[in-house]
Order: structure tokens, then sequence, then C-alpha cells
């Protein structure tokens, strides 16, 4: 048997359906592994917008938006204005610890 199955999460997510990654935009001195920390949200917030958001153990308080988002495939993307510098960090962050951002941007370029 693998784990104690004897306690099961009965928390309802009904009403947080999208995905919301809430530090894209990283403040200066967090952790660069946090970039990828994501709530369940009610809607997808627009910049300056209290987040409606189900915390979890990687995010405990929903704080306000940075960027503008848009629905897509279950997640809240940012909207174009913002993917260019948001890309910059994520890629910067996949860098800092294995150098995988490059591998990947290796592998675009010989296709």
């Amino acid at each position: 048997m693998i784990g104690d199955m004897t306690e099961v999460n009965t928390t309802n997510y009904a009403e947080y359906p999208y995905k919301y990654f809430t530090n894209l935009v990283p403040s200066s001195g967090s952790d660069a592994a946090n970039i990828f920390n994501a709530v369940c949200v009610r809607n997808c917030p627009k910049k300056g917008d209290t987040i409606q958001c189900m915390p979890n153990s990687d995010v405990t308080e929903c704080g306000t938006a940075f960027f503008d988002t848009t629905f897509y495939g279950s997640f809240c993307h940012p909207e174009a204005d913002d993917v260019q510098a948001i890309f910059e960090q994520v890629y910067k962050a996949m860098n800092k610890e294995n150098n995988i951002g490059k591998y990947i941007s290796d592998i675009q370029n010989c296709w």
C-alpha cells in the first residue's frame, strides 16, 4: 500500500476553475523556483485586481495581479503586451539552476 489513504482532500474547487501563476513577475529577492507557483482562481484577473483564489501550500495569500490575463485552455495567460517580459524572466529562472532554457532554445533553433 502506498501512503495513508485514510485522509482525502474534500476541497470543492468548482468555483475556482482556472489556473493562475502568481509569481511570473517575481519580486526582488524572491526564489527563482517560486516563479512556477500557481493557484486556482475564480476568474482571470486584470492588473491591479484583487485575485479571487483558493490558497494552497505554495500560495497562502491571493494578493494583487501584476499583469492583465486572459482565459485560454483552463489557464489565465498574460496579455500580449506582458508576454515578452514575463518570458524573459521565466527563461532566466529556468537557466539559473540547470540551463534547461538554453537547451530548449537550442532545440528551437535547430528546427
